[in-house]
């Protein structure tokens, strides 16, 4: 089961139901591309829910 670290609500400044699918998004996209962690903030997900 995935779970979703509490950060991840204050980060985004507010709780809606959108903010876990995009972070589950970015977190596969990570992983599938092979990516660990950008330290340096060059790298930027923009993800399209379709609202």
């Amino acid at each position: 089961m995935f779970q979703l670290p509490e950060w991840t609500f204050e980060f985004h400044g507010h709780r809606c139901p959108f903010m876990p699918i995009g972070f589950r998004m970015g977190t596969l996209a990570m992983e599938k591309l092979g990516v660990k962690k950008s330290l340096d903030h060059q790298m930027h997900v923009f993800s399209e829910m379709g609202v």
